[in-house]
């Protein structure tokens, strides 16, 4: 049995639902379901076994991960935090909250790496996806 919702999403949110149903061919209330069910990454020291579990996702999990990016007030955070320590040094608890941050960041960017590993294997053109959505500088 299902039920249906009706919900409001940030404009990023639905863009990159948007995107992902495009790319995959589904419809955009499947890939927000999808979503929803989706496993959370979060950080670990099995590094392998994580990796090993991603390859497991489906397509619509690993464009969720790829799109989303790392969490806007996690990179403003640690942003904060290294102009702190530049300028004035952090105290022991910034400190380690800035390592906890960037340690964060660092299995973010390496289960995205392999997300378009595995979504390039699967057929997609990431090559595409990248070069369309890289960051203006």
């Amino acid at each position: 049995m299902s039920e249906q919702f009706t919900i409001q999403l940030e404009d990023k949110i639905a863009q990159h639902a948007n995107e992902i149903a495009t790319l995959t061919g589904e419809s955009v209330d499947h890939i927000l379901a999808d979503k929803i069910s989706a496993p959370s990454f979060l950080p670990s020291h099995h590094i392998d076994a994580n990796l090993a579990q991603l390859a497991s996702n489906s397509d619509i999990q690993l464009w969720w991960l790829v799109a989303l990016g790392f969490p806007s007030d996690k990179r403003q955070r640690m942003s904060e935090l290294t102009t702190k320590d530049k300028e004035t040094g952090l105290s022991s608890t910034e400190a380690q909250e800035h390592e906890h941050l960037l340690e964060s960041y660092d299995w973010y960017q390496l289960l995205r790496a392999e997300a378009f590993v595995l979504l390039q294997g699967r057929g997609y053109d990431v090559q595409s996806y990248i070069k369309s959505n890289k960051p203006s500088t």
